[in-house]
């Protein structure tokens, strides 16, 4: 079991990952109601980054509940906290938190992930089979080693009967013997000790159960590359430029960003949307060989300039100087 340590650790991590490249990606972008109006804060108590970076946490895992006030003020509930079951005819779904009956387009907003027809929640990426079990199993690696010492659990057995107080004696000798030698003990006088360890069985299921970054990027719909640790140098700017774009219009618009426009949308009455050019936005450097490239097909340099977000410049009016270097003498023969 221990061999495959470093895999797990690998697939935990790259979850992670995931789940904040998905949530702080989200975060960054600008909502807007129109081309240059930012979108008022939610409530009194947080920026619409605060409160979107929270909403795609809770799609993640299930889906994501919002509380509307009769002010108009929007926060997230606590989705531990909501109870979802079907009415007795089975038609629709009844929302209770803490106790008390909320109800969707009226007070309530929810905002499903995966959820079929006959699921009473949606179920995001982290509760997917693959990424639960996988944090399942590093779990239960993490509480059978370190919570003893690094060690597996056993059983001592002795040829005899012990009362209570000589078993309290028997084991407290044993632990000062592992710890003196390391794991390593002398049994005497009919003792004999079965080491709870993993069989090859287990070990064989338990990497069965691990994933590979990818395996973990598809199921989060996130481009491998963008979740890896070292992306190395063959990944130029114009390949991650590619994979933003990619996962936003694959991953974080259909899956995220378009649920929460039209919810929010429907509660401040006007059209609310997600800004991502700042997101896409190439280097200077691309964007100025762009700029020259329309300029020099005959387009206006201010439409362009405004097309290509290139920021405002005012040229010297200056041809660029090549200084001419003098010619070294000719040495003497």
């Amino acid at each position: 079991m221990a061999q495959h340590g470093q895999e797990l650790e690998d697939s935990v991590a790259a979850v992670y990952r995931a789940k904040a490249l998905i949530a702080d990606t989200l975060g960054s972008v600008p909502v807007k109601v129109s081309d240059t109006q930012l979108a008022p804060a939610p409530n009194d108590t947080q920026t619409m980054q605060e409160f979107v970076v929270e909403t795609a946490h809770a799609m993640l895992h299930r889906e994501a509940y919002w509380r509307v006030s009769g002010n108009g003020s929007v926060r997230n509930l606590k989705p531990s906290r909501m109870s979802v079951t079907w009415t007795d005819s089975g038609d629709s779904r009844v929302y209770t938190y803490d106790n008390r009956r909320v109800y969707p387009g009226v007070n309530l907003r929810v905002l499903p992930l995966n959820r079929g027809p006959e699921d009473t929640t949606g179920t995001g990426p982290l509760l997917s089979p693959r990424i639960s079990g996988l944090i399942a199993l590093n779990r239960y690696i993490d509480n059978y080693y370190r919570s003893n010492a690094d060690r597996p659990g056993g059983r001592l057995t002795a040829p005899r009967e012990l009362s209570a107080e000589e078993a309290d004696q028997l084991l407290a000798l044993w632990y000062q013997q592992v710890e003196r030698s390391r794991g390593v003990t002398v049994l005497s006088g009919g003792l004999t000790y079965e080491n709870d360890g993993f069989s090859p069985q287990e070990s064989e299921y338990s990497q069965g159960a691990l994933l590979g970054v990818q395996d973990v990027a598809i199921l989060f719909g996130v481009p491998g590359p963008l979740i890896e640790s070292n992306l190395g140098t063959s990944t130029t700017y114009q390949n991650r430029a590619d994979l933003t774009e990619q996962f936003w219009k694959q991953t974080l618009f259909p899956s995220y960003a378009s649920r929460i426009e039209a919810h929010l949308s429907e509660v401040y009455g006007q059209r609310v949307f997600f800004d991502p050019e700042s997101y896409f936005m190439a280097s200077l450097q691309v964007r100025a060989q762009a700029t020259r490239t329309l300029v020099d097909a005959g387009y206006e340099p201010e439409d362009v300039a405004d097309a290509t977000g290139m920021p405002p410049m005012r040229h010297t009016g200056l041809a660029p100087v090549q200084v001419q270097l003098p010619e070294e003498p000719t040495p003497d023969v």
